[in-house]
């Protein structure tokens, strides 16, 4: 049962990034637009450093660029650092759940290689959970997660 919560929250989580792609492909497209005609002006060898943003500003007008502001500002590219912090957002809800499923599985190291990096974080998590604690010890196994989601 927690295996289909996870599998729901996943699509739920991928559902609602299509959705946002999609209604923010407009603005994708006028924000690109945009950023053609103003690196135009920038590089246009003719337009004296002076007058760049003045030049600037005349091919694409100040309110048009605040127009944008919010729209980049809640952009997404639903790749998977998105998901990851998607996911995040409902870590409350999910581990309502984990706790019990994590307590009453039992995880063997079958390639017997002593403490996998997993495996010892899932007993820092259990003792967490006994005490009742919410913040994680200093030294806690962090090898298992991707290099590309630690920095988060």
């Amino acid at each position: 049962m927690y295996g289909k919560l996870l599998d729901r929250n996943r699509k739920q989580v991928e559902n609602g990034l299509d959705e946002n792609l999609k209604s923010q492909r407009q603005s994708v497209d006028r924000i690109v637009y945009r950023y053609r005609d103003l690196s135009a002006v920038l590089l246009d060898p003719d337009v004296p450093d002076n007058e760049v943003r003045a030049r600037m500003l005349q091919s694409v007008p100040e309110v048009a660029l605040q127009e944008d502001q919010p729209v980049l500002e809640n952009w997404t590219r639903g790749d998977r650092k998105a998901r990851f912090l998607k996911t995040s957002e409902q870590h409350g809800r999910l581990n309502l759940f984990a706790a019990p499923f994590l307590n009453r599985m039992k995880f063997v190291d079958d390639q017997g290689k002593g403490a996998l990096p997993t495996l010892a974080a899932l007993k820092v998590y259990r003792k967490l959970r006994a005490t009742g604690r919410r913040s994680l010890p200093p030294g806690v196994p962090l090898e298992f997660v991707p290099p590309t989601l630690a920095s988060l």
